[in-house]
C-alpha cells in the first residue's frame, strides 16, 4: 500500500493559518491569497468599528535562516497591496541584519518551532492516562493508496476537526464521527497500538484544508492506545510524544 504525501511547503502554510484560525474573532482569515495580483501565504481581514485592517503573512520554511533580501521583498510586496501589518513567519530563524531591515520597515518577525517542555508554573506533576488516536489515512478505492494525515507541529489535531466526508447531500466531519467512537475506544484501548478501519459509504469523497480538492475514499484508518499524560493545572492533560483525542 502506497501513501500519498503533502508538499511540505503547503503544510507549513496552511499551519500558521491554522494556529491563526484559533483566534474566535471576527477576522477573516484565508490561506494563498491573490490581492491585485501579489500572492500572500495568509491574510487577515479585520474590522474595528468603522474600519477594516489589512494583514498579510508571508511563510518562510527554510533550512537555513531567511536572508535580508527576503525580508527587503516583503517589504515591497506588502506595500503594494497597502497592508496595514506585515508578518513573516519562519521556520529556521534569520539571518544578520534581517531584524533591524524588519525594524526600519515596521515588518513584524516570528520564528515557529515546537516545544516539548511545560513550564513549570502549568504543570501539576500528576500523570493520567488519555487515549490517543493518530497515524490517520484516507483509503482510496483502488484498495492500494491512502492519504496520510500529517502529524508534523500538532496538525492532526486542527485535520481532524476539518476533514468533512460527503455522500449526495450528506455531509459528516471526522471529529464527529470520533467523538461518537470515543465511548468504545476508551472501553477497548490499552497501553499498545491497536489498529481501527472505519468503512464509509461507496461514493463518499472527502475534503479537507490540506487536500487541493475532494477525493473519493473507502474508508479511513487510525491507530489508537492509552498513554500517559501529565496533567497540567486546571485539569487539562497534555501528552507531548502524540496527538491526544
Amino acid at each position: 500500500m502506497r501513501g500519498l504525501y503533502i508538499n511540505k511547503w503547503k503544510l507549513f502554510e496552511k499551519l500558521v493559518t491554522a494556529i491563526h484560525l484559533v483566534d474566535e474573532s471576527n477576522s477573516r482569515i484565508k490561506w494563498n491569497e491573490k490581492i491585485y495580483g501579489r500572492q500572500f501565504d495568509v491574510t487577515i481581514r479585520t474590522k474595528i468599528g468603522f474600519y477594516d485592517y489589512l494583514t498579510v503573512i508571508e511563510c518562510k520554511n527554510f533550512s537555513e535562516p531567511v536572508p535580508v533580501k527576503e525580508v527587503e521583498a516583503f517589504v515591497t510586496k506588502s506595500r503594494s497591496v497597502k497592508a496595514d501589518k506585515a508578518v513573516i513567519v519562519s521556520s529556521s530563524g534569520y539571518q544578520s541584519g534581517a531584524e533591524e531591515v524588519a525594524k526600519q520597515n515596521k515588518i513584524e518577525l516570528f520564528t515557529l518551532k515546537v516545544s516539548y517542555e511545560i513550564p513549570e508554573n502549568l504543570d501539576s506533576g500528576q500523570i493520567v492516562y488519555a487515549l490517543n488516536a493518530y497515524d490517520f489515512k484516507l483509503h482510496l478505492p483502488d484498495g492500494k493508496t491512502y492519504i496520510l494525515l500529517p502529524e508534523e507541529k500538532n496538525m492532526l489535531p486542527y485535520l481532524i476537526k476539518h476533514t468533512i466526508f460527503k455522500r449526495g447531500e450528506h455531509s459528516r466531519l471526522l471529529n464527529g464521527i470520533m467523538e461518537s467512537l470515543r465511548e468504545e475506544l476508551s472501553s477497548k484501548a490499552r497501553c499498545e497500538v491497536q489498529l481501527q478501519y472505519i468503512p464509509l459509504q461507496p461514493g463518499t469523497r472527502a475534503i479537507n484544508p490540506i487536500i487541493e480538492k475532494d477525493v473519493e475514499i473507502s474508508g479511513f484508518s487510525f491507530a489508537y492506545e492509552l498513554v500517559p499524560a501529565k496533567l497540567l493545572k486546571g485539569n487539562v492533560a497534555v501528552d507531548p510524544g502524540k496527538n491526544r483525542f
